[in-house]
């Protein structure tokens, strides 16, 4: 199976652009280069940037001149920004002796040229000026520092134009190799003559052995792999079996075998579910230490003013079923938005219960709510309240429902949670964030935020059916209230003749 990413990216073609890059350093006269990891995680940086902002295309090129292609871009831009670090740090070594004699007192010579080394940042997209030291005067102090830069500057611009022309003499020489639309997708490797006369012709570098055999290999075992889109919508389930469109078992068309790789591409999601729903709408209040008593809030979407009205009205009803008929009220503040409950009457002592006890946490245990307690959306923590009339939370309230899901699809598990995460994120496929507004859609593409890819170590054989379910962070499944959802998945298969 092809994968570009993984190809150029192998430790093996990461050294042999290292030493390219060297070679191409001590030709200009570069040869005291100190190469650190932080040389060798750029150059991983730059191929990886590359990679995704030019995918490969086998309609354009076939995979071997693909890697070619990426091999010189990449080798061009390491050059010269870690050339342009380079001559950064031999100028700021050049300095620091023409100032050493007048810094008494000062941090030193060597804790200056370690500072500037540590603060470089070879982001820059174009190519330092080249700086010679040769003719800075060993005698540091008498220095005429405008007439050395003066000079500096004017060998600097030669220099410039210099390194632009062989840039541009390389970028052309690239472009009339690799480029070739019409290229036969099966002759991935140039004959030896072929490569012999360009590098002669051109001076094109070498392509290493390491590099020639992971080519000759992919262009056995390529033709041996399958890429297949698949779309599922939730409107095409059994809604008889399935009456929700959040946990469905949908056949495919298609069985499809040694399934290796599962994606999601795109997806549209509905943020549908209430704010208050039945997993968050009760409160728990008693009335002078009396017996507890639940008063259940209608499920829905509200405002925070129609919030705090509903709560005093639940209560004021449940207190008069349970025969006290005492009179609540809640009230919000706009500068803290944190919600306060108080009874009619400041002679009415009345008690809130959101503590629901504790769950194994780590090596120890936590407090957790109240099975479906309010308390999360008006902001009270899991602690009771009693002593008093009137009380306010202690967090401000929170109207904007679940800010993401889990998609998880059978045991094609693909998350993995801390030591402490709730059940429902480890061996679910995948998160979609609900970055949008209540009752909107979410338009997931995994290309605008986040991969949400499943490799397996040793294929499925068959796959004919998606069992494809959608849960929140507690463990419950999301209620999308009717609405329905639409996935996109690639599904990648190897052929029977694969070895």
């Amino acid at each position: 199976m092809v994968d570009a990413r993984k190809l150029c990216l192998n430790p093996k073609n990461l050294d042999t652009i290292r030493k390219h890059i060297i070679r191409k350093l001590s030709k200009n006269n570069v040869n005291n280069l100190r190469w650190t990891e932080n040389e060798s995680e750029f150059v991983l940086l730059v191929i990886d940037d590359f990679l995704n902002k030019n995918p490969w295309n086998k309609k354009i090129m076939n995979i071997g001149q693909y890697i070619q292609y990426v091999d010189k871009k990449t080798i061009d831009v390491c050059f010269s920004q870690i050339y342009k670090k380079h001559m950064e740090y031999m100028k700021s070594i050049a300095m620091e002796k023409m100032v050493a004699k007048s810094t008494v007192g000062e941090e030193t010579l060597e804790e200056r040229i370690q500072r500037s080394s540590m603060n470089m940042n070879p982001t820059n997209e174009v190519i330092d000026k080249k700086l010679d030291m040769s003719d800075v005067p060993k005698d540091d102090s008498n220095l005429d520092l405008d007439k050395y830069f003066d000079e500096t500057l004017k060998q600097r611009n030669n220099d410039d134009t210099k390194i632009e022309m062989v840039i541009k003499k390389n970028k052309e020489i690239m472009e009339r190799e690799v480029c070739d639309e019409d290229a036969d997708e099966k002759n991935i490797i140039f004959t030896e003559k072929q490569q012999e006369a360009g590098r002669k012709e051109k001076n094109v570098i070498e392509k290493p052995d390491s590099l020639k055999s992971i080519l000759d290999d992919l262009k056995k075992k390529h033709k041996y792999t399958k890429t297949h889109i698949v779309s599922v919508d939730s409107r095409d389930r059994n809604t008889d079996a399935y009456a929700n469109p959040n946990t469905f078992k949908i056949d495919l068309n298609t069985t499809y075998k040694n399934v290796y790789c599962i994606e999601l591409i795109s997806a549209i999601i509905p943020k549908s579910e209430y704010v208050i729903n039945s997993n968050n709408n009760v409160i728990y209040f008693s009335e002078n230490g009396g017996s507890e008593i639940s008063a259940t809030i209608s499920e829905g979407n509200y405002t925070i003013d129609e919030l705090v009205t509903e709560i005093g009205t639940v209560m004021t009803n449940a207190s008069a079923i349970s025969g006290s008929s005492w009179t609540y009220t809640a009230s919000v503040n706009s500068k803290t938005n944190k919600i306060t409950i108080t009874s009619g009457n400041p002679a009415n002592l009345f008690e809130l219960y959101f503590n629901g006890g504790t769950e194994k946490y780590s090596n120890t245990e936590r407090t957790v709510y109240k099975q479906y307690s309010v308390g999360t959306v008006i902001g009270f923590t899991k602690t009771d309240l009693s002593g008093t009339y009137t009380y306010t939370g202690t967090n401000q309230y929170n109207l904007n429902g679940e800010t993401y899901i889990l998609l998880k699809l059978d045991n094609i598990g693909n998350l993995s949670g801390t030591e402490t995460s709730k059940n429902s994120i480890s061996g679910s496929f995948t998160k979609i964030n609900l970055n949008t507004t209540q009752n909107d859609f979410k338009y997931y593409n995994n290309k605008e935020e986040y991969i949400s890819k499943y490799e397996l170590s040793s294929p499925i054989g068959k796959l004919d059916q998606l069992n494809i379910s959608f849960y929140n962070y507690e463990g419950s499944l999301y209620s999308f209230n009717g609405l329905e959802n639409s996935l996109l998945f690639r599904i990648k298969t190897l052929s029977a003749d694969y070895d």
